[in-house]
């Protein structure tokens, strides 16, 4: 039945991208082009505003996620589309820095993103976070549309994700927005591939011509990548490591880049992880540190594009973090990320509980320490709870 309403739904919000389509009969007929998985998540959360005032901010999340193949002789044909419909009620709304923030353009070179209705007090939007067709061999695949292009072995920072680049504090409630992008791979011996990735670029939405080339493998203990490639006006290259050692792992990720306005610059994150086993503890505690130097980084704010590089005030940045189960089903978390340039730092306390088989609850906090120009000074405190509920 969940299934079905949820078809529903689907079709029925749809229309209003454009012509009505016709709504499937029954639920089996998604079942013929695959898997309709929906998800409803609601998160709050309280923090200030831009004129230091105390919000209180809920987004309630309905997300559709179709997963589909076809088997034959040659390959394997795949798609995947997701669907959100985004509620933002609240604080936030009210706030005064709110139209402007609505006028920022998705990141992408399609625009599937559309508002459905707006007052003082809400906003429901609805987009198209996914959209990608697949199709693979024994010899390699190739991906067509919206994707999200992973890489990088960092736990905090990924100097060499360029596709979709993302902040260790940002509170990212329904999952990054892909990218628009070609993806072919060519296999090669057991774990190696070669592969390419082009993503068109469009300036009225802040989206940079991307086009880089990746080759992956495995040697003993230690995976390895390394790539090259242009991000819009500059040349690029990187290198991507991780490997185990008798306790823990360790990992090296570099990007260096060459943009045509700007000085030549390297960003790289180098990290240890290790469990821990206390004799008075049940279970072994994950610790991991990790550091991030970022020689484009000049004390003011970035003049280069959030979508094309990681971004940062300071040159020198810490992470430190912890992870333990406190018991069946609960699990707490910290990460402690620390501006030692600036003596700035923020910390984000978490804790998770699996209510149910298909419920989950996350309680999570960020507290900002700093000066107005360190590098996490000019954050906000805020105290975050999510339900996600999956059928």
């Amino acid at each position: 039945m969940a299934r079905a309403r949820a078809a529903v739904l689907l079709a029925a919000l749809a229309a209003s991208f454009g012509p009505a389509a016709a709504a499937p009969a029954s639920a089996a007929d998604w079942g013929a082009i695959g898997e309709l998985k929906p998800t409803l998540s609601f998160t709050g959360w309280r923090s200030r505003d831009t004129a230091s005032e105390v919000i209180t901010t809920t987004l309630t999340c309905l997300r559709l996620q179709l997963d589909g193949g076809h088997r034959t002789e040659s390959g394997d044909l795949t798609w995947l589309a997701v669907y959100d419909n985004d509620i933002l009620a609240g604080g936030l709304v009210k706030s005064p820095s709110f139209p402007a923030l609505i006028q920022v353009p998705q990141p992408t070179y399609f625009d599937l993103h559309r508002q459905v209705t707006s007052t003082g007090v809400s906003r429901w939007t609805h987009s198209v976070s996914r959209a990608s067709v697949a199709w693979e061999t024994d010899r390699g695949r190739i991906i067509v549309g919206r994707q999200r292009v992973a890489w990088g072995s960092g736990r905090i920072w990924n100097p060499t994700d360029r596709f979709n680049p993302a902040s260790p504090t940002g509170i990212d409630a329904g999952g990054k927005t892909g990218s628009d992008s070609i993806l072919v791979e060519r296999f090669a011996g057991a774990f190696g591939a070669l592969q390419l990735v082009a993503a068109p670029g469009r300036g009225v939405n802040s989206v940079s011509r991307k086009l880089a080339v990746r080759w992956r493998d495995t040697i003993g203990e230690t995976d390895y990548a390394l790539l090259a490639g242009r991000i819009g006006d500059e040349a690029i290259a990187g290198l991507d490591l991780a490997t185990n050692v008798p306790t823990g792992g360790l990992h090296l990720e570099a990007t260096a880049g060459w943009p045509k306005t700007e000085s030549r610059y390297v960003q790289y994150a180098a990290g240890y992880d290790t469990p821990w086993q206390p004799g008075f503890l049940d279970n072994a505690i994950t610790l991991g540190i990790e550091y991030f130097r970022n020689t484009a980084a000049t004390g003011r704010a970035p003049a280069a594009l959030a979508t094309d590089r990681l971004q940062s005030r300071r040159r020198h940045l810490v992470a430190l973090s912890a992870g333990y189960d406190l018991a069946f089903l609960w699990r707490a978390a910290a990460t402690a990320l620390l501006d030692t340039e600036a003596g700035s730092r923020v910390v984000i306390p978490s804790v998770t509980w699996s209510a149910s088989q298909n419920v989950d609850i996350q309680f999570l906090a960020q507290f900002y320490q700093g000066g107005p120009d360190s590098e996490y000074g000019a954050g906000q405190d805020a105290f975050l709870i999510r339900l996600t509920a999956y059928f």
